[in-house]
């Protein structure tokens, strides 16, 4: 099923990416897949899922910054120095982010999981444990 919606999304996004010539504006996206989880069972389809992007997101004209199995303080690094990159191409930059790997919800706030949580430990982990997709 996951696959499934996946497909129907990357379809599109080809179609859209691969039919339109490369424009002046600069085009940066940050791909990430969190396979090897320490704590909870690994994953096997997110390092698949964000090789075969990073090379949609090339192919379309996309300055790609690949990353996997991002420890949580990893996660914010790549996050905070793609964030800059994008604030030093300027406004008409393109900015893509794609994860595939554990997310949560909890309260109506979405949230990215780092490879090192540990959700055994659930009451000893604050809440900025994991990545908040708002922040």
């Amino acid at each position: 099923m996951l696959r499934r919606s996946l497909l129907s999304l990357l379809v599109p996004a080809a179609i859209l990416f691969g039919a339109a010539p490369a424009s002046a504006e600069s085009r940066l996206a940050l791909v990430i897949g969190q396979s090897a989880y320490k704590s909870v069972p690994a994953l096997p389809n997110p390092a698949n899922d964000a090789k075969a992007m990073s090379q949609m997101l090339t192919d379309a004209g996309f300055a790609v910054t690949a990353a996997s199995d991002l420890s949580q303080d990893e996660m914010r690094a790549r996050i905070s120095d793609f964030a800059g990159q994008v604030a030093a191409k300027g406004a008409d930059t393109v900015a893509l982010v794609f994860y595939a790997g554990h997310g949560l919800q909890i309260d109506g706030e979405n949230y990215l999981v780092p490879v090192d949580v540990d959700p055994k430990r659930e009451a000893d982990i604050p809440i900025q444990a994991v990545l908040s997709t708002t922040s």
